[in-house]
């Protein structure tokens, strides 16, 4: 069963997920969340969740099934400019997230513990 994911603006702020079924065209579920200025939404291999990430490097994930919002990251950078074309990513490597930022900006996150943070050094 072929399933499209796709985050997009509503109200300017607050992005909304949806779930389209190829072979019907029918949605299967739509759920909002808090993150602003979406990239791409990124099923992860192997399991039922999908990722997305905003212009501030917030980080998303929902159950893919079902739509239920299973957790989202605080901001990692500042505000970026709402006129970019180039869009935030989330690309899911051997177990982790690799974040991909419109300033070139990347970083990598844990998905079994998106609250901690990179340290340097």
């Amino acid at each position: 069963m072929g399933i499209v994911h796709r985050g997009r603006s509503r109200s300017g702020r607050e992005v909304a997920v949806t779930a389209v079924s190829v072979r019907s065209g029918k949605q299967l579920w739509q759920t909002p969340t808090s993150l602003e200025q979406p990239g791409g939404v990124t099923p992860a291999p192997g399991s039922r969740v999908v990722h997305l990430s905003s212009a501030s490097a917030r980080v998303a994930a929902l159950d893919a099934a079902r739509g239920t919002p299973l957790w989202e990251t605080l901001p990692r950078a500042r505000w970026v400019n709402a006129e970019s074309e180039v869009l935030p990513q989330v690309l899911p490597n051997k177990g982790a997230l690799v974040v991909t930022m419109p300033s070139g900006d990347v970083f990598t996150l844990d998905p079994a513990h998106p609250e901690r943070t990179s340290v340097s050094g």
